[in-house]
């Protein structure tokens, strides 16, 4: 997989951009989330290419239909890192050539 960012929220005011990075999630049946993938930290890019990695389907569900969910952030070096927005994916959607998701943010607009 590649992702990209399209004009990505900036958390870092006028004198700064974006750090962005995402962090893969695999959802549990209870619900739990479950970290499987990090991806490096862009810096100062609100349209970031990340490098392409590869994810076992297992490690993000069950089965193809199975939901995981996409966070998006901001990387600070105090380790407070800034929520930029999330979304949710399958793995039947990546194969039917889904290309777009927007990232939801409930305090801000943004997309991805």
């Amino acid at each position: 997989m590649q992702w990209t960012g399209v004009k990505l929220m900036n958390t870092d005011g006028f004198l700064g951009k974006s750090d962005p990075f995402l962090r893969f999630f695999k959802v549990r049946t209870s619900g739990e989330l479950l970290q499987v993938h990090e991806t490096e930290v862009i810096k100062d890019n609100l349209n970031p290419v990340w490098k392409p990695f590869q994810i076992s389907d297992i490690k993000l569900g069950s089965s193809h239909s199975t939901t995981f969910k996409i966070e998006c952030w901001d990387h600070e070096k105090s380790g407070k890192h800034q929520f930029i927005g999330e979304c949710e994916a399958t793995l039947d959607m990546l194969k039917d050539g889904a290309t777009e998701f927007e990232l939801e943010n409930p305090k801000k607009k943004s997309g991805v």
